[in-house]
């Protein structure tokens, strides 16, 4: 029996069972091994490293200053004169990709995590 665990996910072990890929998990760094945790818990409980890392966008402090972010990144701005960016509709933009199935947004630890939904 496997009761007494500590600083590894649950993905990774039952109360009869530890998984295989808790061995991977162990290799990984700090930072692989949150963004492996908050992938599983909201987007793919049984996805990889691999999987996640392919999947994260960025992290922002809410689904606007994403949106923001995102069109300025990826030229979605281009052709839009400064003066009139103050009128984009982030919030809205960003509703739409979650709703669309687009993204999906996971709050952990006080940030917000965006993920491609593919």
């Amino acid at each position: 029996m496997f009761q007494d665990y500590e600083g590894f996910a649950k993905a990774f072990y039952s109360e009869s069972n530890i998984s295989d890929a808790v061995w991977d998990w162990l290799e990984l760094d700090d930072s692989d091994r949150e963004l492996l945790a908050v992938y599983q818990e909201h987007v793919d409980q049984n996805g990889t490293i691999d999987n996640a890392r392919d999947a994260f966008m960025s992290t922002a402090d809410n689904e606007s200053d994403w949106a923001a972010q995102w069109l300025e990144e990826t030229g979605g701005l281009e052709g839009c004169p400064e003066h009139l960016r103050n009128y984009i509709d982030y919030e809205a933009y960003a509703r739409d990709a979650r709703l669309g199935g687009d993204v999906v947004f996971a709050r952990h630890d006080g940030t917000l995590w965006v993920f491609q939904n593919n």
